[in-house]
């Protein structure tokens, strides 16, 4: 790691001067240094101070330690708060690994300097003071450091250590944020490492995999010097996780009140109009599937899904359906800052209906309810530490079995807004939609906009609450009613992890649907539900 140092300053006038000696020390080689003198003394009052320091600086230059200190040693007793002086005697001794030595003259520079320029003496303070051991002492010369301007990176990135190793993650990635935009390679780089790994102690996991990742990357275009490679194979290690593909699966089994079934599964457009009766459910969902590896440039993840719902009044039969999800997503830099890809869906959902739709009595039996298909393009970047931008876009294709008025084409457009800060209480998110369904009838063609906000609270003991309101309004402008419904949906959810692979799931919701043809569309649905799911 390197950083700025500070270099001996010179006034206008003495810089002249120091030109003069050199140019009498370079010609006039063959006199005496005390003729020298004597001749720059009779040319210039005070001269001979100045043709010292210029032996002093060309002593330095050569290495020659032990006239340099004995000549500046002279020259500081004749002029003992010459900041020139004081500065290069101070790095002549740093230089010789004296840091004891060195120390008394940084603190005697800070003392006689203005205000204004001690940030390079707080810093060289400070890190004598940190090799030392002696930490607090060394965080306040730091900040004045930060303060005063100078070493502004390497000063964060001594504070975030320092921070790191006395488990104040929250002020050290402060820190290792600042040092890690401050332009300077090494320390950029130690600094990113840093922050990745504060990042899983404040239980942000995606974004500390986000800053390993991007110091993996950083590593491989720097090449093979000893900085690299270390935190290289350090940063490997942490990711091997992530560098082998996996099955993957999960169920859930949930019991249910729902106060109006009317509407339908997920996925599937609702276009059934009015209340029906309430019902207690079961509702059964599994899936799994097999993702390629995450650190992959291009990931593949391929998946199936499946829910049933199993309602107890028998006069709510037709509204139970099986419902089957496949998908196939190609994800683009997946752990990445910035990544985005495909994706392609179908859902084929069957709905437990009379054999003969005619006559009630003729029995019940599951049949081809709807099909749809699709796909679309998603885009997500980290704005900063706490803020991700997340949008899609899709199109898919819908055929409904039992009315063709309702097949068509479906569009919609998602933008959303989430906090990552992983606070306690609040971590919200806003999202906007907007969506046309273009159906082959004119009743139901309809083009909706939406507002959501929702929120996640980790209130402790491995439980997260989740909360959202969601807002959308639809015009079916070709219906002959001019038809417009406004839904209002709330909801809170909570998971309380119960072991490695069980959770304990539950949730409330409540949907509020008015509309301008009121006595058909007006409608408002309670549900509520508590249940298990299982990692597999």
């Amino acid at each position: 790691m390197s950083h700025r140092r500070h270099t001996p300053s010179f006034s206008a006038n003495c810089q002249w001067l120091l030109t003069v000696g050199f140019i009498i020390f370079f010609q006039f080689n063959s006199l005496s240094h005390a003729e020298d003198l004597a001749d720059a003394e009779d040319s210039h009052p005070g001269l001979g101070q100045e043709s010292r320091y210029a032996e002093a600086v060309i002593a330095y230059n050569r290495k020659q330690t032990q006239k340099t200190l004995e000549i500046l040693d002279g020259l500081i007793k004749e002029s003992p708060k010459n900041i020139e002086y004081l500065e290069l005697k101070a790095l002549t001794l740093k230089g010789t690994d004296q840091p004891e030595k060195s120390f008394e003259v940084y603190k005697r520079l800070y003392q006689v300097s203005q205000p204004k320029d001690r940030g390079p003496y707080a810093f060289e303070l400070a890190s004598v003071l940190d090799k030392e051991g002696r930490h607090e002492e060394a965080k306040k010369l730091f900040q004045k450091s930060i303060d005063l301007g100078f070493n502004v990176g390497a000063a964060n990135l001594y504070l975030g250590l320092t921070n790191y190793n006395t488990n104040n993650f929250s002020d050290a990635e402060r820190n290792f944020t600042v040092a890690a935009n401050s332009g300077i390679q090494d320390i950029e780089l130690i600094a990113r490492y840093y922050l990745g790994i504060t990042y899983f102690k404040l239980n942000n996991g995606p974004q500390a995999i986000q800053e390993l990742v991007d110091v993996q990357r950083i590593t491989k275009r720097r090449g093979k010097n000893d900085l690299s490679k270390n935190i290289a194979d350090a940063t490997t290690k942490m990711l091997e996780p992530f560098s082998l593909g996996q099955w993957f699966g999960n169920v859930a089994l949930l019991t249910q009140y729902d106060s109006n079934v009317q509407q339908l599964p997920s996925g599937v457009t609702n276009q059934v109009a009015g209340s029906n009766p309430s019902t207690m459910k079961m509702n059964f969902s599994g899936g799994g599937g097999y993702m390629s590896a995450p650190l992959d440039t291009i990931q593949w993840v391929a998946g199936y899904r499946a829910t049933y719902n199993y309602n107890f009044n028998q006069g709510t039969k037709g509204f139970q359906y099986f419902t089957n999800n496949a998908s196939l997503y190609f994800n683009y830099m997946t752990l990445a800052r910035t990544s985005g890809g495909l994706k392609f869906e179908s859902n084929f959902t069957f709905q437990n209906s009379l054999v003969d739709s005619l006559n009630t009595n003729s029995g019940y039996q599951y049949q081809k309810y709807s099909f749809n298909g699709g796909g679309g393009a998603y885009f997500r970047h980290q704005l900063d530490r706490t803020w991700r931008l997340e949008s899609e876009a899709n199109l898919r294709s819908q055929t409904f079995y039992i009315d063709p008025n309702l097949s068509g084409t479906d569009y919609n457009l998602r933008v959303t807004v989430r906090n990552d800060a992983t606070n306690r209480f609040l971590n919200p998110g806003f999202t906007a939609t907007y969506e046309t369904n273009a159906t082959n009838g004119i009743e139901f063609y309809y083009g909706a906009w939406g507002l959501g906000i929702s929120n996640a609270m980790n209130v402790g003991s491995q439980i997260v609450i989740t909360q959202s309101i969601d807002y959308l309004s639809s015009n079916y402008s070709k219906s002959t009613l001019a038809r417009k419904d406004k839904n209002y949906s709330f909801h809170i959810g909570m998971s309380k992890i119960l072991s490695l692979k069980l959770s304990l799931l539950a949730d409330l919701s409540y949907i509020k649907n008015s509309s301008t043809v009121d006595a058909s569309y007006t409608y408002d649905r309670l549900m509520t539900s508590v249940g298990l799911g299982y990692t597999l």
